[in-house]
């Protein structure tokens, strides 16, 4: 069970960052 909120807390914060840099190299190129 908390290995489970772990991992979703980990993948939910990876998929931010990676939107993230996603819409700053959209926006600045």
């Amino acid at each position: 069970m908390l290995a489970l909120l772990f991992s979703t807390v980990f993948i939910t914060g990876m998929a931010r960052s990676y939107h993230q840099v996603i819409s700053s190299c959209a926006t600045s190129g």
